[in-house]
């Protein structure tokens, strides 16, 4: 593992004004958890990445996310140092960097200049956490270590995989919507996820005293499901060329449809978000004033350094589309709000383990988005990435593409794992490699 090395591009520069509210609405959502928590006034649910928030917020609960936790530390720069006390405690160099960063926080004592920078994005104590098996099979370890370190109850959710079958099932989405499996899924699949949903609630009725009102769960899903159709809408829009808005802005954006879905704030920010790109398409008006190269990256992004964003841009380079903030947008029906969220949340391509729905939504990004090339974030200390997401990922737009890929070995919060020097060598060249290939007479194998 490399040394620790000073990012010469920590910060992105972004597009939209939008984008620059999310770091202060960010702080403004802790601190509201925060005065919740030590005022009483709310309970304090912690979840896992993909978990059904509309039903939290229906209940009047606040949903708070370690994850996201770690993600902010890994922006501001703390990360670093709550991982030291991780693995000071015994935790592998090679465990999820993630789970490192909140565990040292639960389990840590710090100088008054790491509490003071803390302040800003303190998680408050949990009386409630959940994880969902949806994703990640640390998930339902990590909460349950968390409920044991704060004494709280404990509930886990379960996500079946898809089966070849269902692919043999017509279509429910004609093309590309968020994060939806393509394909319509048996009945048992979501009757099953249905039922862990209402285990859910009643889990929630038993440990809060509240009881689910079903006329406010539909409207939260509703205004969840406004949220999402702007969303996909802005989604949709990254095809124009040029690209009206990059990477940079949808990975910061996506903060708002991960912690808040359901609320009205949410759905706000990203309409002013649609309508400055709605003007910028107007306009002709893209990232950059030359656009050459148009790309795909992947892989939790890194929160330490997003300004790697920008530096695609010296090459007349944009990333147009991510599989990362597409995970929490989907369709919701407010008439049929548990069915919609377990579409959602528990059956939708995170969840699929075929390497032909893979590759065939792989295609369609790349014919939608008219990309050039792909780049690869690779996280070692995700196995999820590492070990089976990305072997198929690659391996889709190269073979079934003819699409160049480059995957680069890194992290998303642990700066240690950065090597500045060797990650912007290797862009480089891969860039001048598409320059020959793009503009030297070489044809991908997918026509635009």
């Amino acid at each position: 593992m490399s040394e620790p090395n000073e990012a010469k591009t920590s910060r992105s520069t972004k597009a939209l004004d939008a984008s620059n509210q999310v770091f202060p609405r960010l702080i403004e959502y802790y601190k509201r958890a925060y005065k919740a928590k030590s005022t009483g006034s709310s309970q304090i649910v912690y979840h896992t990445g993909n978990d059904p928030i509309e039903i939290d917020y229906a209940m009047g609960l606040i949903p708070m996310f370690p994850e996201n936790f770690s993600a902010a530390c890994g922006a501001v720069q703390l990360a670093r140092v709550l991982i030291d006390v991780s693995e000071n405690m015994g935790a592998p160099e090679d465990l999820c960097s993630y789970f490192k960063t909140h565990y040292g926080f639960m389990k840590g004592t710090f100088p008054d200049g790491v509490n003071q920078a803390l302040k800003r994005i303190r998680l408050p104590d949990p009386d409630l956490v959940v994880s969902n098996k949806n994703l990640c099979r640390l998930h339902p370890l990590w909460m349950k270590i968390a409920a044991e370190h704060y004494g709280v109850p404990y509930f886990s959710m379960d996500a079946p995989v898809m089966p070849p079958r269902y692919q043999n099932n017509e279509t429910a989405f004609e093309g590309l919507w968020g994060a939806h499996y393509r394909y319509k899924v048996g009945p048992e699949a979501l009757d099953y996820c249905v039922a862990q949903l209402e285990e859910y609630i009643a889990f929630l009725e038993a440990h809060t005293g509240r009881r689910m009102d079903w006329d406010r769960l539909r409207e939260v899903v509703a205004c969840a499901a406004e949220l999402n159709e702007l969303f996909q809408r802005i989604l949709e829009l990254r095809q124009t060329v040029p690209c009206p808005v990059g990477g940079e802005d949808l990975n910061t954006l996506v903060f708002f449809p991960v912690c808040l879905a359901g609320t009205q704030e949410a759905v706000d920010v990203i309409r002013a978000a649609l309508t400055e790109i709605e003007q910028r398409v107007d306009a002709g008006r893209g990232v950059l004033p030359e656009e050459r190269f148009r790309l795909i990256f992947d892989g939790i992004p890194p929160w330490f350094n997003m300004g790697l964003f920008n530096y695609f841009h010296k090459f007349g380079a944009v990333s147009v589309e991510e599989a990362y903030p597409r995970a929490w947008v989907g369709r919701l029906d407010p008439e049929k709000p548990l069915e919609s969220l377990a579409v959602k949340y528990m059956l939708s391509m995170n969840a699929t383990a075929t390497y032909s729905a893979v590759s065939e939504r792989i295609q369609d990004r790349v014919r939608s988005y008219h990309v050039d090339g792909a780049i690869l974030w690779n996280l070692h200390t995700c196995r999820l990435v590492s070990c089976i997401g990305f072997p198929r990922v690659q391996t889709s737009f190269e073979r079934d593409c003819g699409i160049p890929a480059l995957l680069l070995d890194s992290d998303q919060v642990d700066p240690r794992r950065y090597n500045e020097a060797l990650v912007l060598g290797r862009i480089d060249a891969f860039m001048e490699m598409l320059e020959q290939r793009k503009y030297g007479g070489q044809v991908g194998r997918i026509s635009e």
